[in-house]
């Protein structure tokens, strides 16, 4: 019987990416869950004052949500391009 719980090296390697993606499709709201993708002002500082200056530097960041838009866009058009195919051989 196959063993699916083992991981493939390349898989461990590759999460990261897969999760940053899902997460950017999700959205802003997503994204600023997590202390991952905006650089602490202050790493080595671990005081309240500074995670508190960090969040209010999570809120006022822009994420403009390029990843999402271009996936709602080529879904659109894999639709349209269909429609337009069977318009142009008159099915």
């Amino acid at each position: 019987m196959p063993n699916y719980s083992a991981k493939r090296q390349e898989y461990d390697d590759a999460l990261p990416g897969w999760q940053l993606v899902k997460r950017c499709v999700a959205g802003p709201r997503e994204v600023r869950k997590y202390n991952e993708y905006l650089p602490m002002p202050d790493p080595l500082n671990k005081s309240e004052e500074n995670l508190a200056r960090y969040e209010q530097l999570k809120k006022r960041a822009m994420f403009l949500n390029v990843v999402g838009r271009t996936r709602t866009g080529l879904l659109g058009a894999v639709v349209s391009q269909d429609s337009r195919d069977q318009a142009a051989f008159g099915r």
